[in-house]
């Protein structure tokens, strides 16, 4: 899936990204953690190249340096709009071992790499409904910062 000699890809690389299809399932595992540099970096761009278990392993006992992570296998955590199939409606992004977001080595996304159209008719209606709220002065949702206050 990198090329002829993936054991020493994983072994020297200092940041992995995976972009492989979907129907490539749980590439990353256990003996792919274990063959990364302890200084290593985990991108996955698709939630099924991973074995999540193994993954939470790898970055609680610090085997791998940390991971970025934007995909989750279960729903689209932290953004308030349903994904939808297969995603699911959950904004728990991961319900296995622990938490990644208690991992120091783990930088979390909401899965903002997910491009459907389910999602931005979502988020089309999400703004739409922001900008009616706005203009009959109600309280908007998904504010980050009030520049106001």
């Amino acid at each position: 899936w990198f090329g002829p000699d993936n054991d020493f890809l994983l072994a020297n690389s200092d940041f992995v990204v995976v972009a492989v299809p979907d129907t490539v399932l749980n590439i990353i595992n256990k003996t792919s953690l274990s063959l990364m540099k302890s200084t290593s970096v985990l991108i996955p761009l698709d939630p099924n190249n991973v074995e999540w278990d193994a993954l939470y392993d790898a970055l609680s006992g610090s085997l791998i340096g940390g991971a970025i992570l934007d995909v989750w296998p279960d729903g689209c955590w932290g953004f308030k709009l349903n994904c939808g199939p297969p995603y699911g409606v959950t904004t728990e992004p991961y319900a296995g071992k622990g938490s990644f977001r208690d991992l120091p080595n783990v930088r979390m996304t909401p899965n903002v790499m997910f491009q459907s159209d389910h999602l931005w008719d979502n988020s089309a209606a999400f703004t739409g409904a922001n900008l009616k709220t706005l203009i009959e002065g109600g309280p908007l949702q998904g504010v980050v910062r009030n520049i106001s206050g």
